[in-house]
């Protein structure tokens, strides 16, 4: 099978809704998927369960991963603007976050340790 190619797709769909264009990001992601799965063709049920399985939990993981990088952006935002209650409120979703990856193990649990205490850091250091 060949490269696959949405560079057209774009065009198409620019005066649709934002549903159905976030359909078509999650069937153009699910065509990637089944794309993988035919190129790394396994042989028993089991394995091929297991690519599957992977390409449904890269997913999510991937957007787990931009979910905490968009919220330590927006704490260090908060922090930088020297609002200190909205800044200790976004600093507290995003220690919640990290917490949580670690936790799942998307992260490791020193990594987790290291973003908490910068932001601390940071967040004591507003007057």
């Amino acid at each position: 099978m060949g490269k696959l190619d949405f560079t057209g797709a774009a065009e198409n769909i620019r005066n649709t809704s934002l549903t159905h264009w976030l359909k078509f990001l999650f069937f153009a992601a699910r065509l990637q998927a089944t794309h993988f799965l035919h190129k790394t063709m396994a042989n028993h049920k089991s394995s091929i369960k297991r690519a599957r399985q992977t390409v449904v939990r890269t997913e999510r993981n991937r957007a787990e991963k931009s979910r905490m990088k968009t919220l330590r952006k927006k704490a260090l935002t908060a922090i930088a603007s020297g609002d200190k209650s909205a800044a200790a409120e976004a600093s507290s979703a995003f220690s919640s976050v990290v917490d949580k990856a670690a936790k799942r193990n998307l992260i490791h649990p020193n990594k987790a340790a290291n973003l908490k205490s910068k932001t601390a850091k940071a967040l004591a250091g507003i007057a």
